[in-house]
């Protein structure tokens, strides 16, 4: 029996790190190639060697090159596979090379998501507490406009009224056309 290892992946002309089969990639990356050996190896022949990589896209890749370059992996996690054709015509057991986890970007992790979520119900918070305060401003000055015209009626029946005998809280109610208790809550007012 044949025993496939690695020999190495590189990035980017970068070598990485495999540990325990595993190998952690960020969302957008270079090509890397996955270099391995076949153990007791006759170095005069030549091999077919089937990869297997299965994730969210699934595919085979059928060579003679014992390495494997890999572009263009959505996010998510992939495990690759290799199995040779021995001399007999039949394949051998496929044999796990390495699981590869792509992480998602930076713009679709729950932290940003979650972050840009809070920023914009902030902004929308702050436009209505802001479009609620201008409202209350124009109606407090709407309110004051109005008890400013109606204290100036007032003053001005009175002044014309207060030498006249028979003036009295009726006179003024009847003029404002009031109630006396709601005469009486406005000016307190």
């Amino acid at each position: 029996p044949q025993k496939i290892q690695i020999l190495s992946v590189n990035m980017g002309g970068k070598e990485l790190k495999v540990e325990d089969g595993r190998l952690t990639l960020p969302s957008s990356f270079p090509a890397i190639s996955i270099n391995f050996a076949l153990s007791m190896l006759d170095p005069f022949d030549r091999y077919v060697y089937r990869y297997d990589i299965s994730g969210k896209t699934t595919y085979t890749v059928e060579t003679y090159d014992d390495f494997l370059v890999l572009h263009d992996l959505k996010s998510g996690r992939y495990d690759i596979s290799v199995c040779v054709l021995g001399p007999d015509g039949s394949w051998s057991p496929e044999e796990r090379l390495l699981q590869i986890t792509v992480l998602r970007p930076w713009y679709s992790q729950i932290w940003f998501i979650v972050l840009l979520s809070s920023a914009l119900l902030s902004l929308v918070v702050w436009l209505v507490l802001r479009l609620v305060r201008k409202k209350m401003k124009k109606m407090e000055q709407q309110m004051r406009e109005m008890n400013s015209v109606f204290m100036n009626k007032l003053d001005k029946f009175i002044e014309e009224n207060i030498s006249n005998p028979n003036f009295d809280i009726a006179m003024i109610t009847s003029n404002m056309t009031m109630s006396r208790a709601s005469l009486y809550n406005k000016v307190k007012e």
